[in-house]
């Protein structure tokens, strides 16, 4: 027999604003993954890390994360897509491009706490 292949694929776009910086966000909700690209004008992609989640030992969730491109020493991007898998599951591949001078611990807090509250509106149902 054959078997039916789905394909489910949402884009988002969206622009936020923290202090005087614009953030620009899109979110592509895929089957069982979604890629996140956050920065600003002009856009770029100079970091990608990607994270998997999958079940080991049938109840056990894994984690097998890896930066791909970018600055090993950046310690937020690594950790979002890591806190976001573990909360929606299956693959999330984040490109996170705000560095400089309006790179802070406040914009971090508030970028995260935005893409996960679009995040939920999106994807209602995590697996976890």
């Amino acid at each position: 027999g054959t078997e039916e292949c789905k394909t489910e694929l949402g884009v988002h776009n969206f622009v936020d604003q923290f202090m005087e910086i614009p953030i620009l966000i899109q979110i592509i909700i895929m089957q069982e993954s979604m890629w996140i690209w956050v920065g600003s004008l002009p856009a770029k992609s100079g970091r990608l890390d990607v994270t998997t989640c999958f079940k080991q030992n049938s109840n056990i969730d894994k984690f097998n994360s890896t930066s791909l491109l970018g600055n090993q020493l950046d310690t937020f991007a690594p950790s979002l897509t890591q806190r976001i898998a573990k909360r929606f599951g299956g693959v999330v591949f984040v490109s996170y491009n705000l560095s400089g001078p309006s790179s802070s611990k406040e914009l971090e807090n508030y970028v995260e706490k935005r893409l996960l509250k679009e995040i939920k509106s999106l994807y209602p149902s995590p697996s976890k």
